[in-house]
């Protein structure tokens, strides 16, 4: 039986930094070493986070707009999960100094075997202006909102070596965000 922790499973990725106001990409000297994603992926941000109500979105040269695409579908999402789930706010335990979820909008990388990922308190996601993932609107809010998902999840388990249910760790994120789940209760990730 596969097993995976829900902080193995939420922590995977990284999250970053960044609002340039050109699609120049920042000079790699310039870039910052660190973020909530840095223990697991040692991706830079460029410094030039964008903030909204809920989120703090880095990059690696997002432009602003698309910076600002990505917390403003993570703000639409957002509520609607919270409500869909019944979920006070209060309840989700934020790491320590984070009173914010950080987003980290990949412009020059390109994973080839995924395109989001969730950690405990964040987000990677592709910027709307990746040239390899042009693809916004209705397909990031479905992303987004899938990888809120586990992100609540984490945040209400808090970090936590206890295995968890693959229907409950997959299968809840896809059928909020509209997707099929194709996992059974009793298939454990660990």
């Amino acid at each position: 039986m596969l097993r995976l922790t829900i902080a193995g499973v939420l922590a995977v990725l990284f999250c970053g930094c960044g609002s340039s106001g050109s699609d120049d990409q920042p000079d790699t000297a310039e870039m910052v070493d660190s973020g909530s994603w840095y223990a697991h992926q040692r991706w830079p941000h460029d410094g030039n986070p964008v903030d909204s109500e809920h989120f703090v979105v880095y990059s690696d040269g997002a432009g602003v707009e698309a910076r600002q695409e990505v917390a403003d579908v993570a703000e639409d999402v957002s509520p609607e999960l919270l409500d869909e789930l019944a979920i006070d706010p209060r309840i989700l335990q934020f790491p320590q100094g984070q009173d914010k979820l950080h987003i980290y909008a990949y412009r020059t990388y390109n994973p080839q075997d995924w395109e989001a990922s969730a950690y405990y308190a964040g987000v990677i996601v592709w910027s709307p202006d990746n040239e390899n993932r042009q693809t916004s609107g209705a397909r990031l809010a479905a992303v987004m909102k899938h990888e809120l998902v586990h992100v609540l999840q984490s945040l209400i388990a808090g970090p936590s070596p206890n295995p968890i249910d693959v229907w409950f760790l997959e299968g809840l994120p896809e059928a909020l965000a509209g997707g099929r789940p194709a996992v059974r209760s009793g298939d454990v990730i660990s």
